[in-house]
């Protein structure tokens, strides 16, 4: 988890804890080492580290409590390219989905946790973690995913959300909203190559699940029966989508200056009026 993402969800536990609700986290230590002040006596922390002590596991540091470091040279030169960002990495990127897995799913101070502790919800991301999801349904615990951008593509498509591809542009696609026929052929094309990706992904992490947690549905059956869904969007600044009532943009939520926050909505008005 990223310091960017880390602070809008820590935003939100500001809030429930302010409420008066006991807040957990848990988390996998990232390369910035981002740090947080404790909430309080009813605010509990676990942060977890990836074992890569045989240098196995690809963009991670090296040592019993290696560290997920997000490979920004390919981004970079890749930009939007998504088939070239693949075809450079490889199958990478599952390596360490089944190093986290493993360690999520095999962690005795976990299963205390969830054993020990009564929670009402679960905020999940969503993002390469069905394997959170497999662990917060094994205990019974309501979940909502979190998003951190324009929700369309991977997980968000096994979804309740209708995203058809003729309407709600692929994620990197660098299409808008308001396509010609062929952008939407293509569009379509792009989205499908990303749904079997998904599909080799759910394979994989369903692979790792079953040999902790027996039963389990599948991954996208998990994505099916989400509670809800915190989309960190603002209508204002993403294409237009039919969402389900209990999946809401958050977008903002973790400004504390409101008056900031009506200044940029203004400013998109007046941009979106300027023709």
């Amino acid at each position: 988890m990223y310091g960017s993402l880390k602070l809008i969800l820590f935003t939100r536990y500001l809030i429930l804890y302010g409420r008066g609700h006991s807040v957990t986290t848990l988390r996998f230590e990232d390369f910035h080492g981002t740090r947080f002040k404790p909430l309080g006596p009813n605010h509990t922390e676990i942060v977890l580290h990836l074992n890569n002590s045989d240098g196995s596991i690809p963009f991670v540091s090296h040592g019993e409590q290696g560290v997920f470091k997000m490979p920004m040279e390919h981004l970079w030169a890749n930009g939007l390219s998504q088939f070239r960002i693949f075809w450079d990495i490889g199958l990478k990127p599952w390596q360490i989905v089944d190093a986290y897995c493993d360690q999520l799913l095999a962690n005795p101070t976990i299963w205390e946790l969830f054993r020990e502790g009564h929670y009402d919800v679960a905020i999940v991301d969503l993002v390469y973690n069905e394997c959170g999801l497999a662990l917060t349904h094994h205990f019974k615990v309501p979940s909502v995913g979190y998003w951190a951008f324009s929700f369309s593509s991977g997980e968000a498509d096994f979804t309740t959300a209708a995203l058809p591809p003729s309407h709600v542009p692929t994620f990197m696609s660098g299409l808008s909203d308001e396509m010609t026929f062929f952008e939407r052929v293509y569009n379509a094309y792009v989205k499908m190559c990303s749904g079997l990706l998904m599909f080799h992904h759910c394979l994989r992490c369903d692979w790792v699940i079953q040999k902790y947690l027996p039963n389990t549905p599948r991954s996208w059956d998990l994505l099916g029966n989400l509670n809800g869904a915190l989309i960190n969007t603002n209508a204002l600044m993403d294409h237009p989508k039919l969402l389900p009532p209990t999946f809401l943009q958050v977008g903002g939520m973790h400004i504390k200056n409101e008056s900031a926050f009506v200044k940029v909505s203004n400013y998109v008005h007046d941009l979106s009026h300027i023709n």
